[in-house]
């Protein structure tokens, strides 16, 4: 019974403390094409985030440069030097999201006019798309058997009770 009360209290108790709680999360990904970083900023229902304020800092921590997105989630600016640089974005709904972005070195091959992706993480096409889903249903698929097992230590805990008992 206790055990009961413990799963349906933790079950609950994050609906009733919740405050402000966010319907979607936040994404950044920087492109470096011709000595350009183009930086879109979106939400992972793949909508744009306009307005956001965008912050560019280096490894000092250092403001570098600051914008807004356009209402495409868009901001564009001349590449830095070479080296890592910390991207922030925050939105007036209260979302905040950042990103490291590693510019590199000029190459004989011209790589920075092949649209080549800068930043950490998942591709915006990635992080928005079907892989979204599948990592929803892995996740959902995860909970369904760890509940399985608890239901069943229960169970054998519950026999082991039953049996040790005369």
């Amino acid at each position: 019974m206790r055990f009961a009360f413990a799963a349906l209290l933790a079950l609950v108790f994050p609906w009733l403390t919740a405050q402000n709680a966010s319907a979607h999360g936040l994404g950044i990904e920087a492109r470096l094409q011709d000595s350009t970083v183009h930086i879109q900023v979106y939400y992972d229902d793949n909508s744009p985030v306009s307005n956001g304020k965008l912050h560019l800092l280096d490894a000092a921590n250092l403001l570098l440069l600051e914008g807004t997105t356009n209402a495409q989630g868009l901001f564009s600016f001349p590449s830095p030097p070479v080296g890592k640089y910390r991207v922030e974005v925050h939105v007036d709904d209260g979302h905040f999201t950042k990103t490291t972005i590693a510019i590199p070195p000029p190459s004989s091959s011209d790589a920075s006019s092949e649209n080549a992706m800068v930043s950490d993480g998942l591709s915006r096409a990635d992080r928005t798309g079907a892989r979204k889903w599948r990592m929803a249903l892995i996740g959902l698929l995860i909970l369904a058997l760890g509940t399985m097992a608890l239901k069943w230590f229960a169970k054998k805990r519950q026999q082991t009770n039953s049996i040790s008992q005369p």
